[in-house]
């Protein structure tokens, strides 16, 4: 993101503008809405380092203690 003449950027504006609905670029856009950073998607600056990795693979892990207890709370 931060190479706006690279061709990965390119691409992922591409899949931006279309719409495709199993494009890699939607699913990052879900991905950081499911999260809580849609903020990010919304703002996207390429010069500001939003997120330490740290904190998106702590949300994720979270995410997955939550959805499994609503699992076991919910099954028979």
């Amino acid at each position: 993101m931060h190479n706006q003449d690279s061709p990965l950027y390119k691409v992922f504006i591409d899949q931006c503008v279309s719409n495709e609905p199993n494009c890699w670029a939607l699913t990052v856009k879900k991905l950081l809405c499911d999260l809580g950073f849609s903020n990010i998607w919304s703002n996207f600056d390429p010069n500001v380092n939003y997120l330490p990795m740290l904190h998106v693979c702590q949300r994720l892990k979270d995410q997955y203690v939550q959805n499994c207890g609503a699992s076991l709370e919910n099954s028979s």
